[in-house]
């Protein structure tokens, strides 16, 4: 795998269609040098179903026909514990430079992975290179929050938070990811927001007292994540939808974004407690010290414009909390009326 990849791909559906076929295409053909040594297919959210083992060969078929990659198959099985070989799911999901998981069951999921730890290892993995692709059910596992749809929807139980794994602290907020955000499968009734409708996913958002921040994912849409370059891309024939407690705005295929102009068009200052730091390996490597140093250089720009934010808030503490933490580090920084610039100290 080559170390500069860091990419996290969440898909509304359509991940193993012919059309979103051109997504990983996108992904792979931006970086001339990847090769993908590892690929594992976790299946956990769909191994409960009769035909888990159909739906695995499928989707192992897709990846080898269209995209010329052959994934091995990671699969648990909560009814057996006992016959599960922790650790060599542990080393596959570790080892994997590409790592997929789709369709099924979100909560069945998480009780599975939290059970053996795999929980905390895909929050490290995260910041290691690689790339992670999740859709529908894995997809909604992503968040702070995660939506028990099958409970509601199916089994009618009142609406309710799950804990979900949190992956997305990088963006320095709570997060929730609504994959199927436009369904219309419902016709009658309304299926958006993941099946459960407008009007319920607005009373759960309700119930929630800090600032979040939902991704609602059209179908054959993706979302793509450059973790090293702090930046998102979206592909597909929707939208990807950014809302929080008072805003929401959509980007089109073909949009991209910085990851701090998400918060600062919601108007939300992050917590900088949260965003964990960045991991950089083979530091000797003179790409990576490259892509290090713009990744300096955009995490500079992130907490100017976190200040910009405080001052225009009159929260003069965190804005003078920033500017300390950048001249701790040798960086000053100028106020005038146009902007604020910044640079390194001799």
């Amino acid at each position: 795998m080559n170390t500069e990849i860091n990419i996290l791909t969440i898909f509304g559906s359509g991940e193993t269609s012919p059309y979103m076929a051109k997504t990983y295409r996108s992904i792979f053909n931006s970086h001339p040098n990847l090769k993908i040594n590892n690929p594992v297919i976790l299946n956990t959210p769909f191994e409960f179903q009769e035909n888990s083992n159909i739906l695995s060969q499928k989707i192992f078929d897709y990846f080898e026909k269209r995209l010329n990659i052959k994934p091995k198959v990671s699969s648990l099985r909560q009814n057996s514990p006992k016959s599960i070989d922790k650790k060599k799911i542990i080393a596959e999901i570790k080892n994997s430079d590409f790592l997929f998981s789709g369709p099924g069951s979100p909560t069945y999921a998480l009780n599975l992975w939290k059970k053996i730890k795999i929980d905390k290892i895909l929050q490290s993995k995260i910041y290691e290179p690689g790339i992670i692709a999740f859709s529908s059910a894995a997809a909604l596992t992503l968040g702070t929050y995660t939506l028990p749809v099958y409970e509601i929807y199916k089994a009618g139980i009142k609406p309710y938070w799950e804990k979900g794994l949190d992956l997305l602290k990088f963006l320095g907020i709570k997060t929730i990811i609504v994959p199927h955000y436009n369904n219309q499968e419902g016709r009658d009734h309304d299926t958006s927001h993941c099946f459960i409708g407008k009007n319920r996913f607005k009373k759960l958002l309700d119930n929630l007292q800090e600032d979040f921040l939902y991704i609602g994912i059209d179908e054959h849409t993706a979302c793509i994540f450059n973790i090293n370059e702090s930046k998102l891309k979206v592909m597909g024939k929707g939208q990807v939808h950014f809302g929080s407690k008072s805003k929401i705005f959509s980007l089109n295929n073909g949009d991209s974004l910085n990851f701090d102009d998400i918060l600062y068009k919601q108007k939300i200052t992050p917590n900088l407690n949260n965003i964990p730091k960045r991991k950089f390996k083979n530091q000797n490597n003179p790409t990576i010290e490259k892509i290090s140093s713009n990744v300096v250089s955009i995490e500079i720009e992130e907490l100017l414009k976190i200040r910009e934010i405080a001052r225009s808030s009159k929260n003069w503490d965190l804005s003078d909390k920033i500017r300390s933490i950048l001249e701790s580090k040798g960086i000053s920084i100028k106020d005038t009326q146009e902007k604020t610039s910044w640079e390194k100290n001799n």
